[in-house]
């Protein structure tokens, strides 16, 4: 394996002990009592995929927690030092479930390693499908519930499927800024942890200038990939620096926030 120096630039700075600030000093920090201090600074921005990602690639994963693979994928972040965008779901913690109590606990756990936590819906609707009533219930019964856990509303959203349907009036108005992907593995075809890696990095080579990647933690393959992935991509930076050609960086969403325009 290629030295450190040569290792994934991941984008990382010391978070200011203060309450405001601007994206040029934001970082992240683990505490056990605040998560990040600094998500409702990703509210009421443009809808992004990441295009614009200028050779920096963000992290995102759907549909979780779960008490399973949810943890496991915590330590692996941790070990690389990346932060991600965690898209969560309300039915994986309702009482119904023998597992809500301990998925519960991930939420919260996500939250308190810093984590971003991202609105993914209540139950996993099509968004398209729903009447205006029951569109906005599944986006802030998911909120409010993510706050009565973490003391943190969501600032984030992604609609299952991709599809908006008639939501954005709604998301505006609440405040959200959407982010969808640009980068695509589909992971949860697979229950291969090597093949999810070779998607990773097809998705990447496809696109060199980076972008948003759409993984699921509930997909155990996907977290036993992770670290499979950080290793190639340290490999591949190594090669491109080599050739005197730019690394891609992984970096956290406010390398793809984008401040809503006011009129």
């Amino acid at each position: 394996m290629p030295a450190r120096a040569l290792a994934l630039a991941v984008v990382a700075s010391a978070l200011p002990c203060v309450a405001w600030g601007s994206f040029e000093d934001l970082g992240y920090k683990v505490k056990p009592i605040d998560g990040s201090l600094w998500a409702s600074m990703h509210g009421g921005g443009r809808t992004t995929n990441g295009r614009e990602a200028d050779r920096r690639i963000l992290f995102s994963f759907d549909d979780g927690p779960d008490q399973r693979s949810t943890p496991v994928l915590l330590d692996h972040l941790d070990r690389f030092g990346v932060k991600a965008v965690f898209f969560v779901n309300g039915q994986r913690m309702v009482e119904s479930r023998g597992d809500a109590a301990e998925n519960i606990e991930v939420l919260r756990e996500i939250h308190r390693r810093g984590h971003i936590i991202g609105n993914h819906t209540f139950s996993h609707r099509d968004l398209g499908t729903l009447g205006a009533r029951d569109l906005e219930w599944q986006i802030d019964a998911l909120s409010r519930f993510v706050e009565s856990v973490t003391g943190e509303r969501t600032w984030l959203f992604r609609p299952p499927f991709g599809r908006l349907g008639a939501a954005s009036p709604h998301l505006a108005q609440a405040g959200y800024t959407v982010l969808m992907w640009s980068l695509d593995p589909l992971d949860w075809q697979t229950d291969d942890p090597a093949e999810v890696c070779r998607r990773v990095a097809a998705a990447i080579e496809s696109d060199p200038n980076g972008g948003i990647i759409a993984l699921h933690d509930t997909n155990r393959a996907t977290v036993e990939a992770f670290p499979l992935i950080m290793e190639w991509l340290e490999q591949r930076n190594a090669e491109l620096a080599s050739l005197g050609q730019p690394v891609v960086r992984v970096a956290g969403i406010e390398a793809f926030y984008r401040r809503r325009s006011r009129r």
